[in-house]
C-alpha cells in the first residue's frame, strides 16, 4: 500500500461518518445559537448599534398635568431633524401619568436609502411588563406645533411627545 492510497482512504468517510464523529461539536454550536436566538433578541442589534452611534438629542419628561419638561422644544426638533436627514440620532422621553408611566428611546438607524425608527420602551407602574424592557419599530416621526409624534410603533401604535407649550 502507497502513501498516497492510505491518504485517500483516510479522506474517504462513509456518509454520515463525520456527523457522527462530531455530535458533541454540532450539538454545543446549536445551543449556543439556541442561546443567542432566546437571549439576546438578534432583531433589536441594530437598534443597539445605533443607539450608542447616534447623536444624543436629549430628554423629554411630562409631567402628570401634561407640561413637558425645560428643553422639549429643542430635543423634539434636533429628533425630527435627525429623521428628515436619516442620520442616527436618538431621543428619551419620559412620560408619566397619574399610576402609570413609560420611559422611551427613540433611535433614528439609517440603512443607505431607507431610514428606521426603532423604540425602546419601559412600563412604571401596576402592569405585568413592569420593569421589562421592550423594542419595536415605529412607521415615522411627524413634528407637530405642541409636540412630536412617532407613528405606528409596534405594540403601542402613536407616540405623541409633548413639547413645551
Amino acid at each position: 500500500m502507497t502513501a498516497e492510497s492510505a491518504r485517500a482512504r483516510h479522506v474517504r468517510r462513509a456518509p454520515g461518518q463525520w456527523v457522527r464523529q462530531h455530535t458533541a461539536q454540532l450539538v454545543a454550536i446549536g445551543i449556543i445559537l439556541l442561546f443567542l436566538v432566546a437571549c439576546c433578541n438578534l432583531p433589536s442589534w441594530p437598534t443597539v448599534v445605533w443607539q450608542a452611534l447616534g447623536h444624543e438629542c436629549g430628554s423629554v419628561g411630562t409631567g402628570v398635568a401634561g407640561t413637558a419638561s425645560s428643553g422639549a422644544t429643542q430635543a423634539e426638533a434636533c429628533f425630527f431633524h435627525a429623521y428628515q436627514h436619516c442620520a442616527a440620532a436618538t431621543l428619551n422621553a419620559s412620560i408619566t401619568q397619574v399610576d402609570f408611566g413609560v420611559n422611551y428611546r427613540f433611535v433614528i438607524e439609517p440603512y443607505g436609502f431607507t431610514c428606521a425608527v426603532g423604540a425602546i420602551w419601559t412600563s412604571r407602574g401596576h402592569t405585568l411588563f413592569s420593569g421589562i424592557p421592550e423594542l419595536g419599530y415605529c412607521g415615522g416621526v411627524r413634528l407637530e406645533a405642541n409636540g412630536l409624534r412617532v407613528l405606528g410603533c409596534q405594540d403601542v401604535g402613536d407616540v405623541f411627545v409633548p413639547g413645551n407649550a
